[in-house]
């Protein structure tokens, strides 16, 4: 067995001949650089592998990992996964960058860890025959429906201008009294 449990690790960095990653919360440490889907599962007590599935986190989106594919523990940054008891794979976007999961739900606080939004942003669910919809922080997004859901991340706020005077208010849509009321 390869796996080494250490709660300080900080990252996929090197330690001597190690290499750390997150595995739903959990810091597990790997001799290996080089490990299969099927070893990281395992190791990190998701058994038997084969009913469960694997999403790495990256940069810019999340893929699944499939249990013969070969993942790379030593390149730079915090090396993030999620397991799931779970047969399939629900797809989204989010600012046009593809995001997997293995769960038909998923929590506004768990899309805003995977798509790094900042707590000044807002993720909004757009809609195809309805308003778009501001998530709110107990917001679940149901991904089980035909088609992949679409989101986008915008500032909480908004920079008005009048009389050469800015001003930050919520984003929104606002009646002309309603703002001469903000804006004095």
């Amino acid at each position: 067995m390869s796996l080494v449990s250490n709660k300080n690790l900080e990252g996929s960095k090197k330690a001597g001949d190690r290499f750390s990653i997150e595995i739903n919360s959990t810091d597990l440490e790997f001799r290996d650089r080089h490990v299969l889907g099927r070893q990281v599962l395992s190791d990190a007590g998701y058994n038997p592998p084969d009913d469960h599935v694997l999403i790495r986190s990256l940069d810019q989106g999340a893929v699944s990992i499939g249990l013969d594919e070969t993942v790379d523990l030593g390149q730079p940054g915090q090396e993030i996964f999620y397991a799931f008891a779970s047969d399939r794979i629900y797809r989204l976007t989010i600012d046009g960058r593809g995001y997997e999961w293995g769960e038909a739900t998923i929590t506004e606080p768990a899309l805003r860890k995977i798509a790094k939004v900042d707590e000044d942003e807002d993720l909004v669910l757009e809609k195809q025959d309805e308003p778009d919809l501001v998530l709110d922080a107990d917001a679940i997004v149901n991904l089980d429906e035909k088609g992949t859901e679409h989101l986008r991340v915008t500032k909480k706020l908004v920079t008005v201008c009048i009389d050469d005077v800015e001003k930050e208010i919520p984003r929104g849509v606002y009646t002309t009294e309603s703002l001469i009321k903000i804006l004095g």
